[in-house]
């Protein structure tokens, strides 16, 4: 199979899907944390005109689910970000089941090569690989993401722990990623971000959703 980003998330050549879509498709763990971030993104949606910054959107389905238990959504302006064109172009065919507040935008390509003026409100990184075969480029890498936050902007993390679930995940991403892929960890994430709240006044909360595995979400404020 010729590599290409996403790949592993689409239907093969017969139309079968592939081991991480199956495993996808018997987990709670979306629904059940979509409800989580739905409850954080109430309390920070709280102004008309709010701009949003969604990394690794994927199909765009996890934050349509969370956007969708928002109470008393206001107008939103979301950038949808997504390099791989399979999910990509499922994320432009869902883009009229957004809440009819969200205007959306979608750019096909990687954090490393999104350049923009905007400063954003809420940036949200879910289950995306950041640093996949370099552990040391993190820092660097959840720093930029905090200079394109608004002073009081709020930097929205979803991670995994090291359960058997991140285990299965690294045998499986290491098999097409290649052996030096690494599978971040919410541990990972919360140590840069404690290292950078000595230097940077940052606000970190933690929330743990308990699903079919147990997901976390980390919310870093700049203050």
């Amino acid at each position: 199979m010729k590599k290409r980003i996403g790949f592993e998330y689409c239907k093969g050549i017969a139309g079968e899907e592939v081991p991480f879509a199956i495993f996808l498709n018997y987990s709670n763990e979306k629904e059940k944390s979509s409800g989580i971030l739905g409850g954080i993104l109430s309390r920070l949606l709280v102004r008309e005109k709010m701009i949003l910054l969604d990394i690794g959107s994927g199909s765009g389905e996890y934050l349509r689910l969370a956007l969708n238990k928002v109470r008393d959504l206001k107008e939103v302006s979301a950038t949808l970000l997504e390099p791989s064109p399979d999910l990509a172009r499922k994320l432009r065919s869902a883009r009229k089941l957004f809440p009819r507040t969200v205007s959306v935008d979608i750019v096909g390509d990687t954090f490393e090569n999104f350049t923009t003026a905007t400063l954003f409100d809420i940036i949200l990184v879910s289950h995306v690989p950041l640093a996949k075969d370099n552990i040391t480029r993190l820092p660097g890498i959840y720093l930029r993401m905090l200079k394109l936050l608004k002073p009081d902007g709020h930097l929205v993390i979803v991670l995994r722990g090291k359960d058997d679930v991140h285990k299965f995940r690294n045998r499986f991403k290491t098999k097409i990623m290649g052996r030096d892929y690494y599978s971040l960890t919410i541990d990972d994430a919360e140590a840069v971000f404690q290292k950078i709240a000595e230097q940077l006044p940052l606000r970190i909360e933690k929330f743990s959703v308990k699903a079919s595995y147990i997901c976390h979400i980390l919310t870093i404020c700049k203050m």
